[in-house]
């Protein structure tokens, strides 16, 4: 068995539903808040931060891949969701896409 396919399946034995969920809170808000790290080390704002830029989206990324092993228990527990979301390869063949770029001025 994969090294850590043992490690997910012993991560979802021990977790209940209430446990994920405030889980995904949690990290969606560590998300949230590099985000805006990134928006301050890219001098987006002029509230810099002394954070290098890099290290800004090297911890954006960690938190993004937090988030995303919390949606992969959160699919274990909830079929719904599993079936209703997308694999990362197919998120481009979303009809939110094209929605969203209609809201930003698409015309066909």
């Amino acid at each position: 068995m994969n090294e850590n396919k043992k490690y997910f399946k012993h991560v979802v034995k021990v977790l209940d539903k209430r446990t994920i969920l405030e889980q995904l809170a949690e990290e969606s808000s560590e998300v949230t808040k590099e985000a805006l790290k990134v928006i301050r080390a890219e001098s987006f704002s002029n509230n810099r931060t002394p954070i290098s830029r890099q290290d800004a989206i090297n911890k954006l990324i960690e938190e993004i891949n937090d988030l995303r092993m919390i949606i992969s228990l959160l699919k274990t527990k909830y079929p719904e969701i599993d079936n209703a979301l997308p694999e990362d390869n197919d998120i481009i063949n979303n009809t939110k896409w094209k929605r969203w770029a209609k809201r930003l001025g698409y015309v066909e």
